[in-house]
Parts: structure tokens; C-alpha cells; sequence
């Protein structure tokens, strides 16, 4: 499963992190050691909104009921969602 994950080398922001908690800047499963991995995966799982803003885009955690919108909105699906569905309705933003 973790290939489908990785989908090509580390952005500049995950090396800064990376090296930032004193772990290479490159992620090798034969260099890591169990509490490594730990930690980069506890790291790794908030890293979205960090990254998005390094990259210049928006953080979903910044938009508000006040962010000035317009257009149609659009949501991705996952392959989960795809697969299995998602709820009806519409999603609150």
C-alpha cells in the first residue's frame, strides 16, 4: 500500500522538515530505524496544510466563511471513495 503513497521524491518543505528533526533529508527504509519512522510518520500526517502553503496554495485549514469564493466547487475523490461511495448532500464548508 505505501507505494501508492509515494508518488515521487521529496518536496523541498519534507527535506526541510526531515532535517529539521535530524533525520536524512531522504527517506530510505534501510537507513531508518523504528523511532525514526515513528516520528516521521507522526510528522508526516499534519504536514498538508504546511505544505500547501509552501507551494503557494491555500491551506483548507485558512478558508473560512469569509474567504472571498466564486465558480463551482469541486471535490477529488479517493480511490476508497470512489470505490465504496460517499455520503449524498451537500458538504459545509
Amino acid at each position: 500500500m505505501d507505494e501508492l503513497l509515494t508518488l515521487g521524491e521529496p518536496l523541498p518543505y519534507e527535506r526541510a522538515r526531515r532535517t529539521e528533526l535530524g533525520l536524512h533529508p531522504d527517506w530510505d527504509p534501510a537507513q531508518e530505524s523504528e523511532d525514526d519512522e515513528d516520528e516521521w510518520r507522526c510528522t508526516a500526517h499534519d504536514l498538508a496544510p504546511d505544505i500547501a502553503r509552501s507551494l503557494g496554495a491555500a491551506s483548507p485549514l485558512d478558508v473560512t466563511a469569509d474567504t472571498p469564493s466564486r465558480g463551482t466547487g469541486v471535490i477529488a475523490l479517493t480511490p476508497y471513495g470512489v470505490a465504496h461511495g460517499v455520503p449524498a448532500g451537500a458538504y459545509r464548508i
